[in-house]
């Protein structure tokens, strides 16, 4: 069984508010939309790399039920001024913001 860091300052943290009210969902909605996907992400997709994913799938990975682009946006557009959201584009790449900052002990661990 693997396990995430879930820090105790995502319920109030600016992203997390933004992408909320963005969706039009309550804080505790959106942070289990959020579990569900990074969850998701330890066995889909271990790098936090969703390039090869579409919104649907995404979407779907969150159990978002509306409109995956609009999941997915919100995500991306959640971060403060030029700071990323929860999902950012790098180097042409749709990635987990940080992630191998929270998962890299479990990854490095199933690697060996």
């Amino acid at each position: 069984m693997a396990w995430i860091e879930s820090h105790q300052n995502l319920q109030r943290h600016p992203k997390t508010l933004r992408a909320a009210a963005r969706l039009g969902v309550l804080v505790p909605t959106l942070i289990g939309h959020l579990h569900c996907l990074w969850w998701w992400c330890l066995d889909f997709a271990e790098d936090g790399d969703l390039t090869g994913f579409d919104h649907a799938e995404i979407a779907q990975a969150a159990m978002w039920n509306a409109d995956p682009t609009a999941f997915v946006n919100a995500l991306l557009q959640c971060g403060q001024a030029d700071r990323p959201g929860f999902l950012e584009m790098n180097i042409g790449h749709l990635v987990v913001h940080d992630w191998s900052d929270y998962t890299g002990r479990l990854i490095e661990r199933r690697k060996a």
